[in-house]
């Protein structure tokens, strides 16, 4: 299911790259990538969801050398959706999938052989086309580390914290005029201060950050107690998305957030399915 939903958001991620002219002379124009998931960001947060499906299946299916090859493309994905955070931990992610596909005994040469394919082909690409492969990301090679103005919002939201310290001020206190707000425009969600700590903080205060964390050890608790495979690659789907949340919010977005949930229900439903093909 996450590898088909992940090549689902490759595809519109293709059709967006030929209709939405992003590609011009050689240069992406990253603001032209926006689908009904919404802009780059959260279109990069469904990939790295999806990411560590496919490996899972390396892991554990027949050729799965294929599914590894299918997971490296996802990451190619999430590489062109520009998206500077998914980029940054989506690498981390695919590192550890690597690592926990090579310890499993199964398909362990097949996907040995992929990796290494892989990094010897990246290499040589990289030497031989550098120039072309700068013109393309220039933009974002510009942005280097600048925090896009993140430092300012996280200053106003501790400022609504130190205001209101036990409830927070709400979940549309985020001053709606920095992101282009027009009077009387209805929006359903709200605008986000882009750490999702920050802004538990800024909306519910001591309160809404505590029930926060009390979910995220119930959600640790749930990958380290009695793991298994399946909940391996599940929590690693889930702590690419946590990460990518401390420089953005795609966990308050519906269709990230509808994703996570399902991933946490077959997360805790892997024992009792287990127990059931052992029984068959």
């Amino acid at each position: 299911m996450g590898l088909f939903v992940g090549f689902t958001v490759v595809l519109q991620l293709v059709n967006v790259y030929l209709v939405n002219d992003v590609l011009r002379d050689g240069e992406i124009f990253r603001g032209n990538i926006y689908t009904g998931w919404g802009q780059y960001p959260p279109m990069a947060a469904v990939l790295l969801l999806c990411l560590p499906c496919p490996f899972y299946l390396a892991a554990t299916k027949k050729l799965g050398f294929i599914f590894n090859l299918l997971g490296c493309g996802i990451f190619l994905a999430i590489v062109a959706t520009t998206s500077r955070a998914a980029m940054l931990f989506g690498a981390l992610i695919l590192a550890a999938c690597a690592i926990v596909t090579l310890f499993v005994k199964k398909n362990r040469i097949q996907n040995a052989i992929v990796y290494g394919v892989l990094a010897v082909g990246v290499l040589v690409v990289a030497a031989c086309f550098w120039s072309e492969i700068k013109k393309i990301f220039t933009a974002l090679i510009e942005l280097g580390i600048y925090d896009n103005g993140r430092g300012e919002l996280y200053t106003e939201a501790l400022q609504r914290f130190i205001c209101s310290p036990l409830f927070g001020q709400g979940f549309f206190a985020c001053s709606p005029d920095r992101w282009q707000y027009n009077p009387g425009e209805f929006n359903l969600l709200p605008y986000f201060w882009h750490n999702t700590l920050i802004q538990m903080l800024a909306t519910s205060g001591i309160i809404g950050l505590t029930a926060y964390l009390f979910h995220r050890l119930q959600t640790l608790l749930l990958i380290v107690q009695k793991p298994n495979l399946a909940k391996i690659f599940i929590g690693l789907s889930v702590l690419g998305m946590l990460l990518v949340c401390l420089l953005d919010c795609h966990i308050f977005n519906v269709g990230v957030t509808f994703m996570y949930t399902v991933f946490l229900t077959f997360a805790e439903a892997t024992e009792e399915m287990e127990n059931s093909q052992n029984r068959e």
